[in-house]
């Protein structure tokens, strides 16, 4: 076989084994939201997750789902927390995903606590879908991180309330978004009073 015969069968199995590699990847499922598409419920799955060095997965859950609940996790006070939420709307898609949280800061002064920041909110940001009427995803997917070795500098006790809230494509169940119960990671100087 001549070089220029080798070179086009190169070419040609790269191509195939392109082409074959190409369908295996699954592209995002979307549903079609229009004028009229009329969405009665929020999302059908939703669910935030704390992964804290040196501590189990933490989860929360759609607010009201059989199981859900708030829960509370004492961290370190050098740790890491990656918080993740994943939302899913087989209806009419998740439009927006959001990360939220309200973060308060204490120290010990003079016996008794005396308050750094209260409740300052930290929206860290969210996941945005193509604008309705069009294609929207049905899950929505984000992730970030929460310092605690930053937020409990010159501190003694740190909270940090969080829940993810998952907006819907359609109305209207866009109109009432749906939410986690909450989340509270907090952090505790030991030997500080009550």
């Amino acid at each position: 076989m001549s070089n220029e015969k080798r070179q086009w069968h190169r070419i040609l199995l790269g191509a195939a084994m392109v082409a074959a590699f190409g369908g295996c990847q699954n592209p995002p499922k979307t549903v079609l939201v229009d004028a009229n598409t009329r969405d009665q419920t929020a999302a059908s799955a939703f669910w935030m997750q704390a992964d804290i060095p040196g501590k189990p997965l933490t989860n929360v859950y759609l607010r009201g789902s059989p199981g859900s609940g708030n829960v509370s996790v004492e961290v370190g006070p050098t740790s890491i927390a990656t918080i993740t939420s994943l939302a899913t709307d087989n209806e009419s898609g998740v439009q927006r995903l959001e990360l939220c949280a309200l973060v308060t800061i204490q120290r010990v002064s003079g016996g008794g606590w005396f308050t750094i920041s209260d409740h300052v909110s930290n929206n860290f940001g969210g996941v945005t879908s193509t604008p309705v009427p069009g294609p929207v995803p049905l899950t929505a997917r984000m992730s970030t991180t929460i310092d605690f070795g930053a937020l409990s500098q010159g501190a003694d006790w740190v909270v940090v309330d969080l829940a993810a809230v998952a907006t819907s494509g359609a109305p209207p169940a866009s109109n009432s978004p749906a939410k986690t119960d909450i989340m509270v990671l907090y952090w505790k100087r030991p030997g500080t009073p009550p």
